[in-house]
């Protein structure tokens, strides 16, 4: 009997409870109310409003609807009694959005800090296993510590130290770099030179021990130069005359200097060899030769004919030559025809000076007699004011074949 009771009992409280809840539920004034209480808050016409969003909460045992809410006047939210439509609580949000603004830039900033406190540790942590690596390096680092109470080595020791271990002397190379830098923490020197071969020498030398840390060379064409450079101090270095250079190639090509016309003789310098450079022409072809200046060896040699072979030294017998005499002498009375035509390097000088008002014939930096396809033409060059300026001259009418003026760049 008493648990039938108890049965009856619960059954009557469970429908109770589900009645009470039904009424709340029945008796919450809706979202549509709720609007209406807010607009009506607001003093601002519907169609001038516009619900952000609507959302039913809880707090404290009191259900309400909060709405945010937009109007010209600004933004709010608003919290409204879910039962009786009561206002409980209204706010603007400018100053919230200005807060959770300040609130997100403090975040970031005590994000980056935090990442830069992690980046920091993990780079110390680097460096403490890079020492921990092995007894050695272990040892390395202590020494190194205790050499940061040293003063550091100059600059001039440390290219003495560079030098010395490659066995140079300063006279004989040139320094490209030499500047203090820091690798790992560790500070040292970064020297960089050339010696007379072309030879590029890096090194890498500690600050303060005057340890050499690293080095490299680069001996591209090293054997070769070196080489040649032997033979010079076997000849004593004295290089052979312009003369002698010219006589080289014209043996070599099988002529005698009345045959030919020099264009170019000049001592120049290649990969730190010095040379001659001979041009000359004969009525059928154009030769070029570079002749080592210390040796007299032939470097390089090229002509330019059509249908043209080189000719040999057997040609010059007199037996096989009397027809080439001849002709050449019939070239001859031909070549001082048209010379009588020609005008003279300081006539193609003037016309190029004329071409640029205020400049003085000291300003052509560049000048030579050139052939174009058998034709005589005078180039050169001439800076003047912040300007250089390139032509070709015809050698027989005087005529500017060509003119190109370029700035000049200061740095």
């Amino acid at each position: 009997m008493k648990k039938l009771f108890a049965v009856l009992l619960i059954a009557v409280s469970v429908v109770f409870t589900g009645c009470v809840n039904q009424q709340k539920i029945i008796d919450f004034i809706g979202t549509d109310a709720a609007k209406e209480m807010v607009l009506e808050a607001t003093g601002v016409d519907i169609s001038e409003a516009k619900i952000i969003s609507i959302d039913l909460k809880e707090k404290n045992g009191t259900e309400y609807y909060q709405i945010v809410v937009e109007t010209p006047d600004g933004k709010y939210r608003f919290d409204v009694d879910a039962l009786t439509g009561k206002i409980i609580d209204k706010k603007e949000l400018k100053d919230q959005e200005k807060t959770e603004k300040a609130e997100q830039k403090v975040e970031k900033a005590e994000e980056k800090a935090k990442q830069k406190a992690e980046k920091e540790e993990s780079k110390a942590g680097k460096v403490e296993n890079n020492k921990e690596k092995s007894s050695v390096d272990m040892s390395a680092k202590k020494e190194d510590n205790s050499d940061k109470n040293k003063d550091i080595i100059s600059v001039a020791e440390a290219k003495e130290i560079a030098l010395k271990h490659v066995d140079l002397s300063k006279s004989k190379v040139s320094f490209v770099k030499s500047e203090l830098d820091k690798d790992d923490g560790r500070q040292v020197y970064d020297i960089e030179f050339y010696d007379e071969d072309f030879v590029e020498y890096d090194y890498e030398i500690d600050a303060y021990t005057g340890k050499i840390l690293d080095f490299d060379h680069d001996a591209e064409h090293f054997n070769n130069t070196r080489e040649i450079k032997d033979k010079e101090k076997e000849n004593n270095s004295d290089i052979i005359s312009s003369g002698a250079a010219k006589k080289i190639a014209l043996d070599h090509a099988g002529f005698d200097e009345s045959e030919v016309k020099f264009v170019k003789r000049k001592l120049s310098e290649d990969d730190g060899i010095r040379i001659y450079e001979v041009e000359f022409y004969t009525d059928d072809a154009e030769y070029d030769y570079e002749i080592n200046a210390v040796t007299g060896k032939i470097l390089d040699y090229d002509y330019d004919a059509e249908e043209y072979d080189m000719p040999k030294k057997e040609k010059k017998e007199k037996d096989n030559n009397k027809e080439k005499d001849n002709n050449n002498n019939k070239d001859k009375e031909k070549n001082n025809s048209n010379s009588k035509n020609m005008i003279n390097e300081t006539q193609a000088k003037k016309k190029a000076i004329a071409q640029v008002p205020g400049a003085k014939m000291s300003n052509i930096v560049e000048f030579e007699t050139d052939y174009d396809d058998g034709r005589v033409e005078y180039e050169g060059k001439i800076y003047y004011g912040n300007m250089e300026y390139e032509f070709e001259i015809d050698g027989y009418s005087g005529a500017i074949r060509s003119w190109d003026a370029e700035e000049i760049d200061d740095d």
